[in-house]
């Protein structure tokens, strides 16, 4: 079994999108694309089927808590402007949509590190999905 670091270097691990084990794999091959496992330690970076949904839950509150913050922060703006709501609306709305993506790969990240410091599974283990 792993040995448990810091929860800070855990969340550190987790903001530099890096394996939670040995801190130093990339969890990323490209924009979103995931390798099956480090690529210096072998953790399998999909321990069971569905094992990111939580991060997609975590991306869609940040997104749209950022987007709402930023909404009430502007909100006197809007008043003074007085656009369209159509074009309003399509702004905000690709903001949320443009944030999303660009939280996705921290929200993953985040996502497993916290995990492997709550539950360490061992590197080199395949995991069965389905």
């Amino acid at each position: 079994m792993p040995t448990r670091r810091p929860f800070s270097e855990a969340l550190l691990t987790g903001i530099r999108c890096r394996c939670p084990n040995c801190g130093v794999g990339p969890l990323f091959m490209g924009w979103l694309r995931m390798p099956p496992a480090c690529p210096r330690c072998k953790l399998s970076y999909c321990p069971e089927s569905g094992y990111y949904v939580g991060a997609m839950y975590l991306n869609f509150i940040f997104s749209a808590l950022t987007v709402a913050i930023l909404y009430a922060v502007t909100l006197p703006v809007h008043f003074l402007a007085r656009g369209s709501i159509a074009g309003e609306l399509v702004f905000w709305i690709s903001l949320g949509i443009l944030l999303s993506l660009l939280l996705m790969r921290h929200s993953y990240s985040l996502w497993i590190s916290v995990d492997f410091w709550l539950t360490p599974w061992e590197p080199g283990v395949e995991y069965p999905l389905g």
